[in-house]
């Protein structure tokens, strides 16, 4: 899938932060339960200070693996070659 969005459920109370490509910054305060997309042009720069609390769903995929030590992840889209 495209890599124009990068959805975002919430697992308890969380505040992110994103920022595209293009510089454009979201700021979201999300409630345990609830769920959202920013849209806009990859790479995005994803800052929170609370990842177990974050389910994060990129190109149609969730994304596991969040870092331990850093408040900072980067999600870069990727072309797929079809079989």
């Amino acid at each position: 899938k495209a890599g124009n969005y990068i959805h975002f459920v919430a697992q308890q109370d969380v505040a992110l932060c994103v920022r595209d490509h293009q510089n454009k910054l979201t700021r979201l305060q999300l409630g345990a339960g609830s769920a959202h997309s920013v849209y806009g042009a990859p790479p995005f720069l994803v800052h929170s200070a609370n990842w177990p609390g974050l389910q994060v769903f990129f190109q149609g995929r969730r994304v596991t693996g969040a870092p331990e030590r850093s408040a900072h992840w980067v999600f870069k889209s990727k072309e797929v070659p079809h079989p």
